[in-house]
């Protein structure tokens, strides 16, 4: 029988670097930074985002992650990702997000829905996810004043974090806390994958230690060969 280890949630946080951005009438896009902040390195981070009907999130760029996942949309959410076969990302990640509005765009907005954090853990991978519900406003300068004041939401208030760990054979095991109004039953978006084209994350994960497995067998084959014509 399969033990069942418990998995505790980390101090992540999540924040940006504006929440009111002002647009001029001509602009065709604006960036918002995100910034990932854990207490300990991790494997990959992925972002869902829920952007209203006037904008797209057309790309987005981090300050780590050798592999990484463009902007998709699924069910109404744009993700992208950021990631390394191992626990090689920082504890803190810079997220820059390019969102494309048309020309004259009076008011647009969009919502960090949820963050998700994957860490390497022996065979499996442990999920975070955090869900700051954090809102972004891209108004007119005559507009912004009164958007500063109303309608954006504090990410403290609304966070729930869930942590599953995916063993190798599908086996989790996952520990919920939820902070403010917010619901504690979540669906996850992230079983040991990502939504984006990082979805193959945990494949990509055990094709790297098969490869390193297949590295040291092949090296120890070559040594034993080495030996055997000495010897003859």
């Amino acid at each position: 029988m399969m033990s069942i280890i418990p998995v505790f949630a980390s101090e992540t946080s999540v924040d940006v670097d504006s929440r009111a951005i002002k647009l001029q009438k001509s602009d065709k896009s604006f960036k918002v930074e995100v910034y990932v902040s854990s207490n300990e390195k991790f494997a990959g981070v992925e972002l869902g985002i829920k952007c209203s009907d006037n904008i797209s999130l057309e790309c987005s760029s981090a300050t780590a992650g050798s592999m990484s996942a463009s902007p998709r949309k699924a069910d109404g959410i744009y993700w992208t990702s950021f990631f390394e076969s191992s626990n090689k990302m920082p504890a803190n990640v810079t997220v820059t997000l390019q969102f494309k509005c048309p020309e004259n765009t009076d008011y647009a907005s969009a919502v960090i829905e949820q963050v998700n954090i994957l860490t390497r853990d022996g065979a499996g991978v442990v999920t975070e996810k955090l869900l700051p519900n954090i809102k972004i406003v891209a108004v007119t300068s005559k507009e912004i004043a009164e958007s500063e004041n109303n309608g954006v939401s504090n990410a403290d208030d609304k966070i729930i974090t869930t942590n599953k760990k995916i063993t190798a054979d599908g086996a989790d095991s996952s520990e919920n806390t939820g902070k403010g109004s917010a619901n504690s039953t979540v669906k996850a978006a992230s079983s040991g994958t990502m939504q984006t084209g990082a979805d193959n994350y945990y494949d990509i994960s055990i094709y790297a230690g098969l490869a390193s497995l297949s590295a040291i067998i092949l090296c120890v084959y070559i040594k034993s060969r080495n030996k055997t014509n000495n010897d003859i």
